[in-house]
Formats: structure tokens, sequence, C-alpha cells
């Protein structure tokens, strides 16, 4: 099975911290993964950049500083996003956007790279409220020194409930295709899987709640 690689890069006219700001000049700017050929889920770790957070660059601009998307796509045959309201599916298209906590279907014609174009302003991290039940397909927000965590863990905020009262979930399940299976209900203590960056997850909500992430920005 494949595994999805992190790649640090900085690009060239994307703006960076100075010596007299509180951040250090070692912020991060962009921060990257491969996607092999075929299937694969995908969820984007930090917040990006204003105006740089569509699924698919304008042509042409991937890897310059005019990049306003996280994939070039000449690299996808096809891509969806599910709708939990909906359990259907809905086609992504051009000017479709991407934030921390959603996560996408993608087939990818080639071998390629997901590129980030990380925010640089000052935020807290991400929340999303989950007001279906049944299956939704979420994504993992992760900062950069954080490759996987507890499945107990990162669903934490799903389990803010009366003492006693069970979470606001029953079960999380990997995509199939997704490399080493994830298939695991909350009550099962004693086997907890860890989910990874980068990566997304089926998760069924038995009750609407509220799943927050662990990454912020601006990133070291």
């Amino acid at each position: 099975a494949a595994m999805l690689l992190d790649t640090v890069m900085a690009i060239p006219g994307l703006p960076r911290a100075d010596s007299a700001s509180l951040a250090d000049t070692s912020e991060l700017t962009s921060l990257g993964t491969t996607l092999r050929v075929g299937w694969s889920s995908l969820s984007i770790p930090l917040q990006a950049a204003s105006g740089k957070n569509k699924v698919f660059t304008t042509a042409g601009t991937f890897g310059a500083s005019t990049q306003d998307g996280i994939m070039d796509p000449a690299n996808v045959s096809i891509a969806w996003r599910f709708n939990a309201t909906t359990q259907g599916w809905v086609l992504l298209v051009a000017g479709d956007t991407i934030t921390p906590l959603q996560a996408i279907y993608v087939n990818s014609l080639t071998g390629n790279q997901v590129r980030v174009l990380v925010s640089q302003v000052y935020s807290s991290p991400p929340s999303m409220a989950l007001t279906a039940t049944g299956w939704n397909f979420l994504g993992t927000a992760l900062p950069p020194d954080t490759v996987s965590l507890p499945a107990n863990q990162l669903l934490g905020s799903l389990y803010n409930l009366p003492t006693g009262a069970n979470p606001s979930f029953t079960q999380v399940v990997s995509p199939s295709f997704d490399g080493t299976p994830v298939v695991w209900a909350w009550n099962n203590t004693s086997s907890i899987p860890s989910l990874l960056r980068w990566r997304g997850y089926w998760v069924n909500m038995a009750a609407t709640g509220t799943l927050a992430g662990f990454s912020t920005t601006p990133a070291w």
C-alpha cells in the first residue's frame, strides 16, 4: 500500500515572517504530499492562505507564486465530495474549495503532488459542525509535527457529552483503497487505530456534534 509523504517547501513570492516579527524566518509557507495513481482519499492538515484553497489550481499555476489551489487538474481524472445531508456524491469542479476537516476522493491519472500554500494569518484550530446523522466523510487536521493520532483522541470533541452518555459517533471506517484498513467502533477500547494526516475517514454519526481539529496557523 502506498503511503502519503510530507514535503515541506518554500514557494518564491509567498510571504515569510521577518526577523523583527513575533514569528521567525523558519515559518512554514507550504506543505505537500504525493498521491499515487488511482484512487486516494485526501484532506488538508492546515488552513490554506486566502484565495489559495481551491481543490484545483488555475491551469499553469501549480508550483508558482500565483498558485490558487492544491492540485494540478491535469493530473486528476475525477474527484468527489460526499454530502452527508443527502448521503450522496457531489462532483468537484473548477472553483470548488477545501478546508481542514473536509475530505474528498481523488482519482489520479499519474503520481502527483498536492501542495497547500499555508496561511500566514494567526488562527485557532478548525472546527466543523456535523449536522447530519449517518455517514460523514471527514478529514484530519494535524500540525506538521504530528503524523497521526489515535482515533479516540482525534475524535475527542465528539465525546463531549454528559457523563455516562455515548459519544456522537458509532464507528470509523477507512476507504478500502487507502492501505492499512481502519474498522473501529468507539466502544472497542482495547484496540484503537491511529488516523493519519492527509487522509479521509468515514465516521458514522448517531447524533449531531462538532468535530474539532488540532492544527493552527502560522506553522513552523
